[in-house]
């Protein structure tokens, strides 16, 4: 699993094989920029995050600092391992 903030090379060569593959844009500095912009994309669906990019905005931080604050609750309903 990739930890948000944390470097990854995934970015990087996914952004190379779509320029080798002739598609414009794949140019994200880091995993951030890659989250922000997929944001716009949960918009409306079950796993929707944009909102928390926009509270991030706001806060003048990245959805990754915003992210780093969350802690996740367990589901009720869910076993511990």
């Amino acid at each position: 699993m990739i930890r948000p903030g944390r470097p990854s090379r995934i970015g990087g060569s996914i952004g190379q094989l779509a320029k080798r593959m002739g598609f414009d844009g794949f140019d994200w500095a880091d995993s951030n920029e890659v989250a922000e912009e997929s944001s716009r994309f949960s918009r409306g669906s079950r796993k929707d995050f944009h909102m928390i990019k926009v509270a991030a905005h706001r806060e003048g931080k990245t959805l990754h600092e915003k992210l780093a604050g969350v802690r996740h609750r367990r589901h009720p309903g869910s076993r511990s391992s």
